[in-house]
């Protein structure tokens, strides 16, 4: 469940991560969005990880030309999460929590 006190993620610093794939485990209700890194967030690789997912939307329309970064990327107290994409798609997730893993 969302936790304001405990922030889950740097979403505040996702502008310009490279997304390389997004995996969902359906039996355990797991989400893990895989990035080759970010210029905000040092380290190189990384994965944000959600569980107890209910619903993902993945569209992959381009609206804005191809494009694997993110523009901007936003966490919701009602435990739904957004990343945007510069192709111009909205990842949606509502999920119990997410975490950063390297």
């Amino acid at each position: 469940m969302y936790n304001p006190a405990m922030p889950s993620a740097p979403f505040d610093k996702m502008h310009d991560a490279t997304l390389i794939s997004i995996q969902v485990d359906w039996e355990i209700g797991t989400c893990v969005a895989s990035f080759r890194g970010g210029p905000n967030i040092p380290g190189g690789p990384f994965q944000l990880r959600w569980t107890d997912v209910k619903d993902l939307h993945v569209p992959r329309t381009l609206a804005w030309g191809p494009s694997i970064s993110v523009l901007s990327a936003m966490e919701y107290p009602t435990g739904r999460y957004a990343l945007h994409l510069q192709s111009g798609d909205v990842i949606t997730i509502q999920a119990g929590s997410v975490a950063l893993e390297r």
